[in-house]
């Protein structure tokens, strides 16, 4: 029977390799890490701005469709469809077509509250939060002629704008003291 006898360099790896070996994995594995790190702080910015994203745009296409049917009349019944006041956005419509406007939903107030950033809606039935994390909930009556206005009956466009803001503070964006805002403006005609 014959064995063959192992060299030195068959054996096995020497000290300097295996070091050369764990450093190189040492390397693969910083640069892994950190990218995943990377990953998961630009995930967490996408799905903060997702969020303002939302909130912002479902507030705004709730008060926006509601400024637009302010009015609505199927009875022909006279009554304002926008009440002006500087605080508070103040719509009437008669919905249920039975000649007035102070059943539920028929006569809605939006309001900014900024002590815990958002936007409330009273429609008769209690008040109720449309949309946090705003930074921002401001509105302008015009008459027919496009200038601004403080009389109820001259109200033909309101130019509303919302400005929503992330949950939480990026440490990384230096603006605004690391919220993200976004703004959303539109010049909306009452249509009634």
């Amino acid at each position: 029977m014959s064995t063959s006898a192992l060299s030195p360099r068959q054996a096995g790896a020497t000290l300097t390799e295996l070091l050369i070996a764990i450093a190189v994995v040492g390397v693969v594995m910083g640069g892994l890490t950190q990218m995943f790190a990377t990953y998961r702080r630009v995930y967490a910015v996408q799905d903060r701005v997702a969020g303002m994203t939302q909130q912002g745009q479902a507030a705004f296409e709730l008060i926006s469709r509601e400024v637009r049917a302010a009015g609505s009349n199927p009875t022909g019944a006279t009554f304002t469809a926008v009440a002006y006041s500087p605080t508070q956005l103040e719509l009437r419509s008669d919905r249920n077509g039975n000649g007035t406007t102070n059943d539920a939903n028929e006569h809605v107030i939006y309001a900014y509250d900024a002590t815990n950033r958002r936007i409330t809606r009273d429609a008769g039935n209690g008040v109720e939060t449309v949309a946090e994390n705003i930074q921002g909930f401001t509105f302008t009556y015009l008459n027919s002629a496009g200038a601004t206005t403080t009389v109820s009956s001259a109200v033909r466009q309101i130019n509303l704008t919302i400005t929503a803001r992330t949950a939480v503070p990026d440490p990384r964006y230096k603006t605004n003291g690391g919220y993200r805002t976004m703004n959303l403006t539109s010049l909306i005609a009452l249509r009634n």
